[in-house]
């Protein structure tokens, strides 16, 4: 199950991927800080290749916030991506010292014994 649960959550990120990459050029571009900048038509609410603009996307544009919360976004995925590393060696640190408090209870009852 697990098997599947990661072969769906990475095909699903591969779609995402090449279809937001497909898009290039048409409804978004990099901006100067090589952050994502919406191509917005004439009219304001379509995007350049014509198709309709979310309301929250037109809102990031208009008030010309977008890369302000593309760094937020990436603030909080590069907190998040810490924690679960900084978790993950608080764990592992717990574990080599159980297994070394087993070791070292093991290894003096042994020397006991032999004594």
């Amino acid at each position: 199950m697990r098997w599947l649960v990661s072969f769906v959550g990475n095909l699903l990120f591969l779609c995402c991927f090449f279809n937001f990459a497909f898009k290039y050029g048409t409804r978004w571009e990099f901006g100067p800080h090589l952050l994502i900048k919406t191509i917005v038509a004439e009219d304001g609410a379509h995007y350049g290749d014509g198709s309709p603009i979310d309301e929250i996307t037109l809102a990031l544009v208009r008030t010309d916030t977008e890369e302000a919360y593309q760094l937020l976004v990436i603030g909080l995925l590069a907190l998040t991506v810490a924690t679960y590393f900084i978790c993950e060696r608080r764990r592992a640190a717990r574990e080599w010292e159980r297994i070394r408090e087993v070791y070292l209870t093991a290894f003096a009852s042994d020397l006991e014994q032999s004594q």
